[in-house]
């Protein structure tokens, strides 16, 4: 995993597919693995699929350029947190029925870059990186993926962790 870097990030405004993810039973809340792991109660994938399928695409004329994924993470509880997978738009007007909006808050944040078929790990890593003494308190508030290029060749993701 590459070194994590700080950044102050600007709000922006996402709209796709939501999600509700619950927690494995036993664990600390927030820093718990979630059920994501198993493939009979992941959520997650079936966001994905949807996606790839390009009927989300279609469904969000008002996407900015960029066009490439995001994956926001929030709303953390103490069993479950919510997904939204979707595409940037300029604001949250004319949101498609059947679509979530999220303004994402700027703020801190703490950048993991990594790559499609390392998410798993690099979220375990988050996990031990802010498990260690002296490192930055997270914020538990807007947590977000962002795939500048979901299928290969270019497979490049960066992970961004708000701050405390």
């Amino acid at each position: 995993m590459e070194e994590p870097f700080p950044i102050s990030a600007s709000g922006f405004y996402v709209v796709g597919l939501e999600a509700r993810v619950p927690l494995r039973e036993s664990s600390e809340a927030h820093t718990s693995p979630t059920l994501e792991a198993d493939p009979q109660t992941a959520r997650i994938p079936d966001l994905w699929k949807r996606l790839e399928q390009g009927d989300l695409a279609a469904q969000i004329p008002r996407r900015l350029a960029k066009g490439h994924p995001f994956c926001v993470r929030f709303d953390y509880g103490q069993s479950a947190y919510s997904v939204v997978l979707g595409y940037q738009v300029p604001s949250l007007e004319d949101v498609p029925h059947g679509l979530r909006g999220l303004y994402i808050p700027s703020g801190r944040y703490l950048v993991f870059p990594t790559a499609s078929q390392q998410l798993a790990q690099t979220w375990e890593a988050i996990q031990r990186y802010f498990a260690q003494p002296g490192a930055p308190q997270r914020a538990f508030t807007y947590e977000y993926e962002e795939h500048f290029c979901p299928s290969a060749p270019c497979d490049e993701v960066r992970i961004y962790i708000a701050l405390a």
